[in-house]
C-alpha cells in the first residue's frame, strides 16, 4: 500500500471522526465493512456501507459523549493498512 493510501486511510477516519458521511463516501464503497474491536470483542458484529456507518455513528452517539478514534501507527500490509490506536 503506497503512502498516498495511507493518507486517504487517514482522511477517511478524519470523515468519521467529524461525523461528516458524505466526506465518508468519497472513500468508502456501498460493499466496505467496519469490524470495530469494542463491539467485535461484546458481541461480535460488523457494519457494511454507509447504512452500516450511520448506524454505527448513532450507536456511539448513544453512549459516548464524545468518540473519536485516533491512530498512532499505520503499518503498510502490502494490500491491507493496519492502523493502531485507540
Amino acid at each position: 500500500m503506497s503512502q498516498e493510501n495511507v493518507e486517504i486511510a487517514k482522511r477517511a477516519v478524519d470523515a468519521v471522526n467529524t461525523r461528516d458521511l458524505d466526506g465518508y463516501d468519497e472513500f468508502a464503497t456501498p460493499d466496505f465493512e467496519w469490524f470495530p474491536a469494542m463491539r467485535g470483542a461484546v458481541e461480535g458484529g460488523h457494519y457494511r456501507g454507509r447504512a452500516g456507518m450511520e448506524t454505527y455513528l448513532a450507536e456511539i452517539g448513544e453512549v459516548w459523549e464524545s468518540f473519536r478514534a485516533r491512530y498512532d501507527e499505520w503499518h503498510d500490509l502490502g494490500d491491507r493498512l493496519l492502523a493502531l490506536g485507540r
